[in-house]
C-alpha cells in the first residue's frame, strides 16, 4: 500500500508473519493435515517456517518434519530424505529459486515431488525461470505446485503498468514492487531537493 500524508510518501509490504497463515489456510483448506516443511536456514526461511508451523498446528494439521537446509550446500538429498521419511501428504518449500530448484530436484528424487505429494511454495520461489532451475529438459516437472504471494496491486485497481511492463520482455514477477520503490525514492529525492 502507498500512502501520502503531509507531503511524505511511504510504502508497506506485508511481513511473512501474514503470508504464513495464508499459506497454512491454503494447505488446510486443500484437505492436507500431515505437512512437512523444508526451509532455507536463514532469517527468511526459519522465520517463515516457524510462523507456518505455528499456523498449521493452530489449524489442526501435524507438521511431520521441519527441515532447515543450508544455502551453501551442494546436495540436498539428505534433507529431502528427512522430508520423505516423515511421510507427509503435502510439503511446503520455503526457498529462493537457485537453491529452491535444487531442493525440488532432491524432493522429486526422494519420491516427494509434485507428482507424488502436493508441493506448496512461498513468494521466494516465484519466478518464471523456476522450472528451468529444476529440470531444463522437462519444464512440466513442477506442474501442480501451488503457493502464496502478496498481491502486487490492490484488487479492483486497473493500471496500465502490467501490460506495458510485459511488453519489455523482462520477468514481471516483483517488477511492480521494484518500480514502486524506485518511484518512491525519486519522489523523496525531489521533495528533499537532494
Amino acid at each position: 500500500k502507498k500512502h501520502v500524508a503531509g507531503g511524505y510518501y511511504f510504502r508497506t509490504a506485508p511481513p511473512d508473519k501474514l503470508q504464513a497463515p495464508a499459506l497454512s489456510s491454503l494447505i488446510i483448506n486443500d484437505g492436507f493435515s500431515k505437512v512437512a516443511i523444508i526451509a532455507l536456514n536463514d532469517s527468511y526461511g526459519q522465520g517463515f517456517a516457524k510462523a507456518l508451523a505455528k499456523s498449521l498446528k493452530s489449524g489442526g494439521a501435524k507438521v511431520t518434519a521441519n527441515v532447515a537446509y543450508d544455502a551453501k550446500g551442494t546436495s540436498y538429498d539428505s534433507d529431502a530424505q528427512k522430508v520423505a521419511a516423515s511421510k507427509p501428504k503435502a510439503v511446503a518449500v520455503i526457498a529462493f529459486p537457485d537453491t529452491g530448484g535444487k531442493v525440488l530436484q532432491a524432493l522429486i528424487a526422494a519420491g516427494v515431488g509434485p507428482k507424488d505429494v502436493q508441493i506448496y511454495a512461498t513468494d521466494g520461489l516465484e519466478t518464471s525461470s523456476l522450472p528451468t532451475k529444476v529440470d531444463p529438459a522437462n519444464l512440466g516437472v513442477i506442474d501442480g505446485l501451488k503457493g502464496t504471494t502478496p498481491a502486487a496491486a490492490p484488487a479492483g485497481i486497473k493500471s496500465p503498468f502490467t501490460a506495458k511492463f510485459k511488453a519489455t520482455g523482462v520477468d514481471a514477477v516483483f517488477s511492480s514492487y521494484y518500480y514502486d520503490c524506485t518511484i518512491l525514492t525519486a519522489l523523496a529525492a525531489v521533495k528533499a531537493k537532494s
